[in-house]
């Protein structure tokens, strides 16, 4: 398994698909899933109970929509996000970035840097389906 210092922890409740768009495969340097390291193929099947791991090679400067794609299969699935090991000094847009995420009880922004953050439109708008 392959590590990196700039990573997001998802924890699911149920299983579900991840769908990679294009705009965040961009991103991501590799997934820790299930022991595995993955590269950000267009879908992955998470089983319920687990953690996944998004690993960025590079500081990014956008969260937008990041985690609000295919929401009826996903984000309502996510119970706990954690940043700790985010790098988030270069973020500039922040909007809907948690869209959708309706079962989420944990969300760990204790290291978090917004001082170049231009944007947080409907940052924790939540659409239940």
């Amino acid at each position: 398994m392959c590590e990196s210092n700039n990573y997001i922890e998802l924890y699911y409740k149920e299983d579900c698909n991840y769908v990679f768009t294009n705009e965040n495969r961009n991103d991501i340097s590799f997934i820790n899933y299930n022991g595995k390291t993955l590269l950000p193929s267009a879908e992955l099947n998470i089983l319920s109970d687990t953690k996944l791991q998004i690993n960025f090679n590079n500081p990014i400067t956008s969260l937008e929509k990041f985690f609000s794609q295919n929401i009826d299969e996903h984000m309502n699935k996510v119970v706990s996000i954690d940043f700790s090991y985010f790098y988030s000094s270069e973020l500039i847009n922040m909007d809907s970035a948690f869209y959708g995420c309706s079962a989420l009880k944990s969300l760990n922004l204790s290291t978090f840097q917004t001082t170049l953050v231009t944007s947080m439109n409907y940052l924790f708008l939540i659409v239940f389906l």
